[in-house]
């Protein structure tokens, strides 16, 4: 991938954060719900669901089922997975 199509800035906000970098982790190959994440990295489903807020306003992360008011499932954007790949 060139680095004209790396959203840089979003590459550093992600290595920025221990946990934001561990939430993108998480939902990079394997999407997943909130709950999920959170009993996968060991902390509150209310700080994945910041962070995960955090990378949907960024264009990073993207609800998968937003049709559905609980149990959604989260992935990464196309930006967030080339973020990733750089993070």
């Amino acid at each position: 991938m060139s680095s004209e199509t790396v959203d840089w800035d979003a590459v550093a906000a992600i290595r920025s954060s221990k946990r934001r970098r561990e939430v993108v982790d998480a939902i990079r190959d394997d999407p997943k719900y909130a709950k999920e994440i959170a009993d996968q990295m060991g902390i509150k489903r209310d700080t994945v669901s910041n962070h995960l807020l955090w990378l949907k306003r960024n264009g990073l992360a993207k609800c998968l089922t937003p049709e559905r008011s609980h149990h959604r499932i989260y992935g990464l954007t196309e930006k967030g997975e080339a973020a990733a790949r750089e993070a």
